[in-house]
C-alpha cells in the first residue's frame, strides 16, 4: 500500500513539476531584456540554470523527473498538433495559454522536457547497473 501511495504522489508531483517547468521556461525565454542581441545572454544564462535544475530534479527524483518531462513534451506535442499560437507582445507576460503556444514555436520547452526524461532515465539505468554489480 505504501508503494502505491509513493507512486501516486510521485506522479502528481511530477505532473505539477512539468507544468511549472513549462511555465518557467516560457517566462525566462520571453524576458524583454534590452540590448543588441537576438537572444540576450542573460536569457541564455537563465535557460541554462533552468536546464540544470531540470537535470538535477530528474537525477534526484527519477519518477518525478520522468513524469515532468513527459508532461512538458506532451504539452509541446499538443500545441504543435493543435496549432496553438501565442502573442509576441508583453501585454500578457504571465498568461499560461501563451506558455502552451510558445512551446509550439520554440525549442526551449522541448529541450527542458528532454533533459528531464534523459536524466531520469540515466539515473534509473545507473541504479539498475549498480544493483547488478553489487
Amino acid at each position: 500500500m505504501a508503494t502505491t501511495k509513493r507512486t501516486t504522489a510521485a506522479l502528481l508531483v511530477g505532473f505539477v513539476t512539468g507544468l511549472v517547468f513549462e511555465f518557467a521556461t516560457f517566462l525566462v525565454a520571453t524576458l524583454d531584456v534590452p540590448g543588441p542581441f537576438t537572444t540576450h545572454p542573460l536569457v541564455l544564462l537563465l535557460l541554462a540554470v533552468l536546464a540544470a535544475l531540470a537535470v538535477g530534479c530528474g537525477w534526484r527524483w527519477p519518477a518525478v523527473g520522468a513524469t515532468a518531462g513527459v508532461v512538458a513534451l506532451l504539452i509541446v506535442v499538443f500545441a504543435v498538433v493543435q496549432g496553438v499560437t501565442w502573442s509576441t507582445g508583453t501585454t500578457r507576460p504571465f498568461n499560461p495559454f501563451d506558455a502552451v503556444g510558445f512551446g509550439a514555436v520554440s525549442g526551449y520547452p522541448a529541450m527542458i522536457g528532454a533533459a528531464l526524461v534523459a536524466s531520469s532515465s540515466l539515473r534509473s539505468w545507473s541504479r539498475r547497473e549498480s544493483e547488478k554489480a553489487g
